[in-house]
């Protein structure tokens, strides 16, 4: 395991030390284009809104959630993000959402096209289900405990024997999704390659959500005395998160916060395991090709 957390370490800092020498190539076309960006939304990590009544040129959420009003010039952007388009908002360009959840309220015109990448419209599913399932990732998560509840298992006791090292793991591949999409973007090669990266990451997020459901399912287990068998344990540990979540939720200012960095903790150590064991199980078939 510190190999493994060694070796990304170096290759993210490969990674980033290419990645600034491409913005600081970029950086004097984005300083000759500043007044045209300071009307841009553009999140990563976070949360922002545009102004009802006001023109926003563009905008961009990375792992970030936003809501817009009035009206957006070019294309609105949703990557492992939420948005909700309020009813009168016009988008004269694209509006793209890859791994994300849209939602459109009434009398909303998008001129450009439409396009969906795993992901989903919240004004086509019924609100209480919407109510309960708030993230993509969580509903991955319950489909991996349904049918890969062994997978979770093992994840979980490699988790419990070594927490520190699904995070520092996950945390380093967080920061580096945006150089590691650079990096791939400038040869013919990566450029197939990019789409994988999301999916990797989207599966490794929903994996610390399996993860922590398993682990609370074998809480319940342990305390009530009461066997009950996988998959219904963890999916019972899974929609126990869920009530938790919504109660914290209630609180006034911090309660959302609260939930969200949570979610993120969550969405870092599962990251972090999921890459740990693909690299592993790459280094294991390597290694038996070697011999062979």
């Amino acid at each position: 395991m510190k190999k493994i957390c060694f070796y990304s370490i170096v290759i993210l800092c490969l990674i980033v030390s290419f990645s600034i020498n491409v913005f600081s190539q970029m950086s004097s076309a984005e300083e000759r284009n500043s007044d045209e960006k300071e009307n841009s939304l553009v999140r990563i990590f976070g949360a922002g809104n545009t102004e009802s009544g006001k023109i926003t040129d563009d905008v961009v959420l990375i792992f970030s959630e936003g809501t817009v009003r009035g009206e957006v010039m070019r294309d609105c952007v949703v990557i492992f993000g939420k948005v909700h388009i309020k009813r009168g908002t016009k988008i004269n360009g694209d509006l793209v959402a890859i791994f994300s959840s849209i939602e459109r309220d009434r009398d909303v015109t998008v001129k450009g096209d439409t396009i969906n990448i795993a992901s989903y419209e919240v004004s086509g599913i019924p609100s209480f289900i919407m109510s309960v399932f708030s993230s993509w990732d969580i509903l991955m998560a319950l489909i991996l405990l349904l049918f890969f509840w062994r997978y979770v298992k093992n994840l979980t006791d490699r988790f419990v024997s070594n927490p520190a090292s699904s995070f520092i793991a996950g945390f380093l591949w967080i920061i580096g999704f945006l150089p590691l999409i650079i990096l791939l973007a400038v040869s013919i090669i990566g450029i197939l390659l990019i789409p994988v990266v999301p999916l990797v990451y989207f599966i490794g997020f929903s994996f610390g959500f399996a993860v922590l459901g398993h682990m609370i399912g074998d809480k319940i287990a342990s305390i009530t005395g009461k066997e009950c068998k996988e998959p219904a344990r963890s999916v019972t540990g899974l929609f126990l998160i869920l009530i938790i979540f919504k109660l914290i939720a209630l609180f006034p200012v911090l309660g959302g916060l609260t939930v969200e960095v949570i979610k993120m903790l969550v969405r870092t150590f599962g990251l972090g395991l999921f890459i740990m064991t693909l690299w592993e199980a790459s280094g294991k078939k390597s290694f038996v090709s070697s011999k062979k």
